[in-house]
């Protein structure tokens, strides 16, 4: 990638229900704004900068989560003291470049955070979240959705 942890920005970002069509695609909007007024209390929105440039931008829910699959709510109990990751987004002309990772490193490094779990419903992202260090909990055949529980990261 050639882009070191230094070059970019992890900046956390109070936004209103009427940004998020700025940063998420209008699909990924039309799911979250309705839940965003109850959500915002306390999920934190941190988005990755390079060059003033949105690369990446994800949300860590702590306390109230996104709407669930039934396999979310069916495991949610156990990850109770787990922050939730979701809407991970990076831009299509910046994919497979790196960001996303460097995302995610930059989050466990700036934020202390290293117990965090997430799901996926596009099996090809599985690899890059195992590279990362996240292990496979469950998978729901019917609903193509894999848990992830994250293993301790290492930091940049």
């Amino acid at each position: 990638m050639g882009i070191s942890v230094g070059d970019a920005q992890l900046v956390s970002l109070h936004i209103e229900a009427d940004d998020l069509s700025m940063i998420y695609p209008n699909d990924w909007v039309k799911v979250l704004e309705p839940q965003w007024n109850k959500l915002s209390t306390s999920a934190l929105v941190f988005a990755l900068f390079h060059a003033e440039e949105l690369m990446c931008v994800g949300i860590v829910f702590t306390d109230d989560l996104p709407e669930l699959s039934e396999l979310e709510k069916a495991v949610k109990e156990e990850f109770d003291n787990l922050s939730y990751i979701g809407y991970l987004f990076t831009p299509e002309k910046y994919r497979r470049q790196g960001w996303a990772r460097l995302w995610f490193q930059k989050l466990i490094a700036e934020t202390g955070l290293s117990k965090l779990w997430l799901t996926i419903e596009e099996e090809h992202l599985y690899g890059f979240y195992q590279k990362l260090g996240f292990s496979s909990y469950c998978k729901d055949e019917n609903e193509e959705v894999l848990l992830f529980e994250v293993k301790p990261l290492v930091a940049p």
